[in-house]
């Protein structure tokens, strides 16, 4: 089987965890190259594609998130594009105590809540009525941490994806309590997803 990249953010972000870039303090980082689209070609839509992509590992508050949005502003400039609309949206990231400037909570409602100590990164994501997926960040870059985090989404059984082979694990059932054990190395984040 032969495995084309559809954008390039997941395997910045796979290789600052996995070979602990940001040891040394945040990163900035950037990538350019061919990309890969799975649907039928459209006039001007073309199967493949180029990306150019700038990522900010590490980094606290909104600072970082307005740098790269004028970074972008001068890329614009500088190719002299005109009539362009910015559109900015929000997935849902929270974050455990101590809350980094301009972060935001866990909300006492969401479906998925970390019980415990340590500082952690959770982003929910599916459709806007449903979240059917998580993934939970150890904001430690110096220890490793273990949680207990209690799911309440619908669905008996939580899968993991391995990082390895890009693809779901045969996942567990979740217990009556429906919290699970993690154990997450420094800086260490994993995605699950919650099926019938």
């Amino acid at each position: 089987q032969l495995t084309l990249r559809p954008e390039s953010t997941a395997g910045v972000v796979r290789a600052a965890l996995e070979h602990n870039l940001t040891y040394d303090g945040p990163k900035r980082l950037w990538y350019a190259g061919p990309m890969f689209r799975h649907e039928r070609p459209q006039r001007g839509r073309y199967r493949q594609f180029h990306q150019i992509g700038a990522e900010a590992i590490g980094f606290t508050g909104p600072d970082i998130d307005a740098e790269l949005i004028m970074l972008c502003q001068r890329l614009w400039d500088d190719l002299g594009l005109d009539n362009i609309r910015l559109e900015l949206n929000s997935i849902g990231v929270y974050h455990t105590a101590p809350l980094p400037y301009g972060g935001e909570a866990i909300p006492t409602n969401s479906p998925v809540q970390i019980l415990g100590d340590g500082e952690f990164v959770l982003g929910l994501f599916g459709q806007v009525a449903q979240t059917n997926a998580f993934m939970i960040v150890n904001r430690n870059y110096k220890h490793e941490v273990e949680t207990t985090v209690k799911i309440t989404l619908p669905g008996r059984k939580l899968q993991e994806l391995d990082r390895q082979t890009g693809k779901w694990t045969r996942g567990k059932n979740l217990s009556e309590k429906r919290t699970v054990k993690l154990k997450l190395a420094s800086g260490d984040g994993r995605l699950f997803r919650v099926v019938k």
